[in-house]
């Protein structure tokens, strides 16, 4: 599991781009669900407040956003913690490695 760990990290550097402490998603035409997994396994602890995620999500529609988090949330990818955040579950992890960034990174 730690080699996948370590393909999903370095795949991950190639889609999201961080400035000063913001995250940007690179690919295009993703879907909010995919991109609200990415922003999560990107972030520290795997934790953002829905604030954060509608802010770094700038591709999104903030509803879709708001739909996404809803969705995920049902499939037990993410789950709602503390006042306003969520959190990356280990399916949600799964979910990362194995669908969402193989279709957005080249395999060699």
């Amino acid at each position: 599991m730690a080699a996948k760990y370590l393909i999903g990290s370095s795949a991950l550097h190639s889609v999201i781009h961080e400035l000063d402490g913001k995250p940007l998603v690179l690919a295009r035409d993703i879907y909010a669900t995919d991109e609200v997994l990415l922003l999560l396994y990107h972030a520290a602890n795997n934790r953002l407040s829905r604030a954060e995620l509608r802010e770094h999500a700038v591709s999104q529609n903030p509803k879709n956003v708001n739909v996404a988090i809803s969705r995920l949330i049902k499939s037990k990818d993410i789950r709602p913690v503390a006042e306003d955040e969520v959190a990356l579950t280990p399916n949600g992890q799964k979910r990362i490695l194995e669908q969402v960034l193989p279709k957005l990174v080249p395999q060699k």
